[in-house]
């Protein structure tokens, strides 16, 4: 769920206290009097594997050692740290913070919002924009220094990433998670599931340097499916949850009558396979007698995100019992039917039967 919150008024505070329930990533535009307010808590994020994204506005009166030594702090524990030059230091500056690109703060007030989900996606491609034409602080330890690099950050899951770095004057070289010591350059080609935070860290005898890099899954954030079935006994439908996570893959009987809603968290475009272009919110109601699935296609000004349903349609063997003899399932790629002890009909149907 996306949540977008205007606080005008001590707006550093705020966000620090909203740090504290922050679970991997956040990008902040900010002042250096309001940095001071969170500077704690950024601190305890980094300590915490969070990827911190900074892109601080001051004046040439703010670059003083205490301010420069604390964004130095801020760069060497991993933080990406970007700089704008303002004339004043009494300058407004429109502070905004995206908290797992699901959650915006800022102390400017949008107006009246009917897609948030829009604007906070809006407001992340408004940061990378800032982010093109700032001046990076990028900072060497010990003479270390550290390229790392990404062909993508937002992803769908499954989708490969492939990372590079090249690192300089290190005795020592980690990647994390899951790759372990790495050499001085290399790169890797590795599937993303869910959001993931690398970081590569490099020491020698007197230093330690980290850089880090943060990829999202964004599949999930742009379409809802919801699958469900109809129950006589309640005379109602009853919602179904995937028996292959987080992937939408359903085994439901022969004859049963589903009902498939879908709802876009952003304006644009969608259509599926099957129904051609449809509402951006809406349902289809039939009735099952063999595998199907449908693929959902949502094009907006953000690009285009896609969701997949597989519906695997197994008979009912206590209705036949004392009737036909029971129709063998075709070959499929389901994953479900790659059983090979007893009956694969028998496992499905204890499954998924629904008293």
């Amino acid at each position: 769920m996306f949540n977008y919150l205007y606080w005008p008024f001590d707006w550093g505070s705020e966000v620090a206290a909203q740090l504290i329930r922050l679970q991997s990533h956040v990008q902040i535009t900010i002042g250096i009097a309001e940095l001071e307010k969170m500077e704690a808590e950024i601190f305890k994020l980094q300590n915490r594997g969070v990827h911190v994204e900074l892109i601080v506005f001051l004046a040439q009166s703010e670059r003083g050692l205490r301010n420069m030594n604390t964004l130095k702090r801020m760069a060497i524990s991993g933080s990406n740290i970007a700089l704008v030059s303002i004339p004043e230091s009494n300058q407004f500056i429109e502070c905004f913070a995206i908290l797992d690109k699901k959650q915006l703060i800022s102390n400017v007030d949008y107006g009246s919002v009917n897609n948030i989900g829009e604007l906070i996606y809006n407001k992340v491609k408004e940061f990378q924009v800032i982010l093109s034409k700032s001046e990076t602080l990028d900072y060497a330890v010990n003479n270390i220094n550290i390229n790392f690099q990404v062909n993508k950050t937002e992803v769908q899951p499954g989708d490969l990433i492939e990372l590079y770095w090249e690192v300089e004057n290190a005795d020592f070289i980690l990647l994390d998670p899951a790759v372990g010591a790495v050499s001085t350059t290399g790169n890797i080609t590795i599937p993303v599931f869910e959001d993931t935070l690398f970081r590569i860290k490099a020491s020698n005898k007197t230093g330690v340097l980290i850089k880090s890099i943060f990829i999202k899954i964004v599949d999930d954030a742009f379409i809802d499916l919801r699958i469900s079935v109809y129950d006589p006994a309640s005379t109602d439908f009853v919602p179904l949850e995937s028996a292959n996570p987080p992937h939408h893959s359903y085994a439901v009987l022969k004859g049963d009558r589903i009902k498939v809603e879908w709802s876009t968290k952003a304006n644009g475009i969608l259509k599926e396979a099957r129904l051609g272009f449809i509402n951006i919110f809406g349902e289809h109601v039939f009735q099952i007698f063999e595998n199907e699935n449908y693929i959902f296609t949502l094009e907006t000004t953000l690009g285009v995100y896609n969701r997949k349903l597989d519906l695997f349609a197994v008979v009912d063997q206590s209705s036949q019992l004392n009737s036909n003899p029971i129709e063998p399932i075709k070959k499929t790629n389901s994953p479900f039917l790659n059983n090979k002890e007893g009956s694969t009909e028998n496992k499905l149907f204890k499954w998924f039967k629904r008293k």
